[in-house]
């Protein structure tokens, strides 16, 4: 019988907190790849232009976002101001302007850096309301990337239990995320 030691257990640590890292950063490609995806989009583009209503019905629905993992998806404008934001908790759909207690301080963050987001989008993890969020941001263009954003899109999910406990399956390397204390909500 060989006893473990330290240097083989902090090598088994950092080769699981690896595999968690990566498995995170696979969830933030994700959402990277569709907010290139819808930002750069004909339809996008006239919607947060106040032009494309038909945008909603048909671009905004419950089943296309749920077939994204996507809890939250948001609109800005050129202005910074919301034009569309939607919200999915459990499978529930539920639309509307700024409601969440999520909402707000992402939407805050986003616009006092929104000249950056504006012209190369961000993404990333961050804390919003005590939760971790994997979110991405892009600049709204058409489909030829030419011209000025009209504005920002917001997609994003939270780094929940259920997202955990995958990850930590996935990985095999159990870890749980808790917020013991912040002063600022947007650490």
């Amino acid at each position: 019988v060989r006893r473990v030691g330290n240097d083989q257990d902090e090598l088994e640590f950092r080769a699981g907190l690896e595999r968690v890292s990566h498995r995170i950063n696979v969830e933030i490609k994700g959402l990277e790849s569709l907010a290139d995806e819808w930002a750069a989009w004909d339809e996008a583009y006239t919607f947060v232009q106040g032009e494309n209503d038909r945008f909603i019905k048909n671009s905004l629905n419950r089943v296309s976002l749920e077939n994204t993992g996507v809890e939250y998806l948001v609109f800005l404008n050129k202005r910074g101001e919301i034009v569309y934001f939607k919200h999915l908790v459990y499978g529930k759909h539920s639309p509307g302007k700024a409601q969440s207690l999520f909402t707000n301080p992402l939407v805050t963050w986003v616009r006092n850096d929104f000249k950056e987001h504006l012209k190369n989008g961000q993404s990333g993890v961050r804390l919003f309301a005590q939760t971790p969020y994997l979110f991405a941001t892009r600049p709204v263009l058409s489909s030829l990337m030419k011209g000025k954003p009209e504005g920002v899109l917001i997609v994003a999910r939270s780094l929940n239990y259920g997202l955990i406990s995958e990850i930590s399956t996935e990985a095999e390397f159990p870890f749980l995320i808790d917020v013991i204390s912040t002063s600022d909500d947007n650490a």
